[in-house]
C-alpha cells in the first residue's frame, strides 16, 4: 500500500497577496536572502524512539509576491549515532502565485545517507534558500500501524531573517562629463549591495592609472559610500583636476577599498571602464 500523504492546500493564493512585498521591493534581486529550516520526520516508529506507526511530512510552499522566486533546497539526514551531510542543493524557481509541494519521497530519494546507515524512520532537516520571502508550512501526519490518521499538525515555518551577509559591488561607471566651471572630469558611480544583509557606510575610490601626480601615484578620488539595504543601490560623484580623455579615458573604481565592510565576497569590489577619446 502506498503511504498516504496529507498536504495543505495552497489555492487561496489571494489570501497570501501583498504579503512582504514591501520587504521584496527593498530586497531587490539579491540571492539567498532568505533561509528556511523545515524539521521532516519520515517513515515507521518502532515504539524505541517514536509510537509505534507511520510518519509522514509535506512541506508546502508558496510564492505570493509579484514576481518570481528562484531557491535551492537541500536536504540532510540526522541520525542518531554519527552527523549527517547536507545533499547538493537543487534550484527550483516558482513565479508569482505558484504553490509546490516537498513530501518524504522526495526527500528519500535525494537525502544523502550515511554509509551504513540504515533506518525505517529517518529524521532530518530541509534547508530552504531564496531570493524573495516565501510562505511555508510543514505538515506532520501521523497514522497507526493500520494507516489509520491519527493527527495532523501544521507549522507555519519563519524566515531566518539573520542569515546572509552583506556583499558590495561596482555596479555601473557613467561616461565622464567634463565641468568647465570647475576645469575638472566628473563622473558618476553606482555602487549596490548584492547580498542578504545591511551594509555599513564605507569608502569607494576612483583611480585614473594613466595619469600621475608629481608624488608618482595615480590621480584618485574618494566618496563615501553609505550604509546600504539588500539590493539597494547609489550613486556617488568623483572628480578629477583635468579632462580624462587623454586621448583615452581609462578608469578603475573600488567600493569599499579600507576594507571596513565584511562581506561574503571581497573580490568583487572593483570595476574598469575604458573607452577611446
Amino acid at each position: 500500500m502506498k503511504p498516504i500523504l496529507i498536504s495543505l492546500l495552497t489555492t487561496v493564493c489571494m489570501l497570501f497577496s501583498g504579503l512582504h512585498t514591501e520587504v521584496a521591493a527593498q530586497q531587490g534581486d539579491s540571492s539567498g536572502c532568505y533561509q528556511y529550516t523545515v524539521k521532516f520526520v519520515c517513515g515507521r516508529g518502532d515504539g524505541k524512539i517514536l509510537a509505534l506507526g507511520y510518519y509522514y511530512t509535506a512541506i508546502n510552499i508558496l510564492n505570493a509576491n509579484k514576481e518570481a522566486a528562484t531557491f535551492t533546497k537541500q536536504f540532510v539526514i540526522a541520525p542518531p549515532d554519527r552527523p549527517g551531510s547536507c545533499s547538493n542543493p537543487k534550484s527550483f524557481t516558482l513565479k508569482d502565485c505558484q504553490a509546490i509541494e516537498i513530501d518524504c519521497p522526495e526527500i528519500m530519494e535525494s537525502a544523502v545517507f550515511p554509509q551504513g546507515y540504515r533506518s525505517t524512520l529517518y529524521k532530518g532537516f530541509v534547508i530552504i534558500e531564496s531570493n524573495q520571502p516565501l510562505d511555508i508550512v510543514a505538515v506532520y501526519t501521523a497514522s497507526n500501524l493500520r494507516r489509520q490518521v491519527e493527527s495532523i499538525h501544521t507549522e507555519r515555518v519563519p524566515a531566518n531573517t539573520d542569515a546572509g551577509c552583506s556583499d558590495l559591488i561596482v555596479s555601473r561607471i557613467d561616461r565622464p562629463e567634463y565641468d568647465p566651471v570647475k576645469r575638472a572630469s566628473v563622473i558618476e558611480v553606482s555602487f549596490k549591495n548584492v547580498g542578504c544583509a545591511k551594509s555599513e557606510a564605507c569608502y569607494g575610490r576612483l583611480i585614473d592609472p594613466s595619469t600621475l601626480q608629481p608624488t608618482g601615484a595615480p590621480f584618485n578620488d574618494v566618496a563615501r559610500v553609505p550604509a546600504l539595504q539588500p539590493g539597494e543601490t547609489v550613486t556617488v560623484t568623483f572628480t578629477l583636476p583635468y579632462w580624462v580623455f587623454n586621448p583615452d579615458a581609462e578608469l578603475e573604481t573600488e567600493v569599499d577599498y579600507k576594507k571596513m565592510v565584511s562581506e561574503c565576497n571581497e573580490n568583487n569590489n572593483t570595476k574598469k571602464y575604458f573607452e577611446k577619446g
